[in-house]
């Protein structure tokens, strides 16, 4: 996913565009809280009453946890949990009663 955030690192061509992969999966918690960053945002839309990511919405992404290890060779997987706002419409009395 493509986001537009608020950060900058300091640089004169940073445009704060960012980008998040979102992996799925199913992890037991070894230490903190959370789910997949798929299960996360997914969880967080529904929550939210949307039924998308669409554009305009605030998504929060926090790093909340570990899960245990399923292979031997990799690294433990990264718990996360998130909310989103979706975007609110405003209307525009201009717009409402068709004036100019």
């Amino acid at each position: 996913m493509t986001l537009q955030t608020d950060l900058r690192d300091g640089g004169d061509d940073d445009d704060g565009i960012r980008r998040i992969y979102a992996k799925g999966g199913n992890y037991e918690a070894a230490s903190g809280k959370g789910t997949s960053m798929k299960d996360a945002i997914r969880d967080a839309v529904k929550a939210s009453g949307a039924s998308s990511l669409d554009e305009g919405g605030h998504l929060v992404v926090a790093y909340t946890g570990i899960g245990k290890k399923t292979n031997r060779g990799f690294s433990a997987p990264k718990l996360f949990r998130a909310q989103y706002k979706a975007p609110t419409s405003s209307v525009d009395a201009d717009d409402l009663f068709g004036d100019d």
